[in-house]
């Protein structure tokens, strides 16, 4: 019900004696309505340069829209003898509305991983109400090869992550908004598209600790350390070997494992490397594997034999 700024609207129609007027053209204001002189007969305008319609037969014509908006559809309206304004046989009240609804504009939603590469299976969700007060929910897949494109009207929507592809974790929701001119905002700053990365998810790596024989090693301290995928340093991670198996927990990328403490009677392993692909495949040394084994090799010991004399 608010006012419109820039709209360009012409009247045109025949009085009641069959005669064309000169079309009445207008711009609007935004401000307030635009008000046109009704008489009976011309001889009743005391300004005859003032804009008038005498009883008869018109059509209102929106032959310009405002930036963001539709163009309306023209109302025919009438006059009457008695300066009545009719539109559609019923009494306007003396005035005409045209309503303008709001022009849709293209978003484009980009979903990416940390690399900035559009990745493909992901389930996305547009929810929100655009300035027409409509609700809106849509749902799409990611193909990975270029961003998905919206038509949307102005609002506020937020997208959503249903189902994150394999070897990556959801991402947390974003908010958005269109204004009437098809600027997208996130985060108060305007944005070309709305981008959503998925980081790369865990995958659970077993560790085991043994001796040449394959018995469980307890009392080793390892250390891990190396670099994700994105090229982020890892915090070294440390633990002490026990009665079983050690699982953790790392992303996609390249790691070491140095054995920092070692169990008494036995000798330091050798450090070995290892990557877990983005896909949660896991390589040792180079060589594919399910399982890291760190062997510790039990300490020997030399004996000594002295053969003297009785002196």
């Amino acid at each position: 019900g608010k006012e419109i700024k820039d709209a360009v609207l012409t009247v045109t129609g025949k009085t009641g004696d069959g005669a064309a007027i000169t079309p009445i053209t207008f711009t609007t204001d935004g401000e307030t309505v635009h008000n046109i002189v009704l008489a009976k007969k011309a001889s009743d305008i005391a300004d005859d340069k003032a804009e008038h319609l005498l009883p008869g037969d018109y059509t209102l014509t929106e032959t310009t829209a405002p930036e963001g908006y539709i163009k309306a559809e023209s109302i025919n309206f009438t006059i009457t003898s008695d300066l009545k304004v009719m539109v559609n046989g019923q009494d306007a009240n003396g005035q005409i509305i045209m309503k303008d609804d709001y022009a849709k504009h293209t978003v484009e939603i980009s979903k990416q991983d940390i690399a900035g590469k559009e990745i493909a299976g992901a389930t996305l969700t547009v929810t929100g109400t655009d300035s027409s007060g409509n609700d809106v929910s849509l749902t799409f897949e990611t193909d990975g090869k270029e961003p998905h494109k919206f038509s949307l009207r102005p609002g506020t929507y937020t997208l959503t992550e249903i189902t994150a592809p394999d070897g990556y974790e959801k991402a947390e929701s974003i908010k958005f908004t269109v204004d009437v001119t098809g600027k997208v905002t996130v985060n108060d700053e305007e944005v070309k598209q709305v981008v959503m990365t998925d980081q790369y998810a865990h995958h659970d790596v077993t560790i085991k600790k043994v001796d040449e024989n394959g018995k469980i090693v307890k009392g080793a301290e390892l250390t891990i350390t190396g670099k994700e995928v994105s090229g982020a340093e890892v915090k070294p991670v440390s633990f002490t070997t026990g009665d079983s198996d050690t699982t953790i927990s790392v992303k996609p990328g390249s790691y070491k494992i140095t054995e920092t403490k070692v169990p008494e009677g036995y000798e330091k392993a050798e450090e070995v490397s290892f990557e877990i692909g983005t896909n949660g495949a896991l390589t040792v040394n180079g060589q594919v594997a399910t399982a890291i084994t760190i062997v510790d090799k039990t300490k020997t010991y030399p004996i000594v034999f002295s053969k003297e004399d009785v002196n």
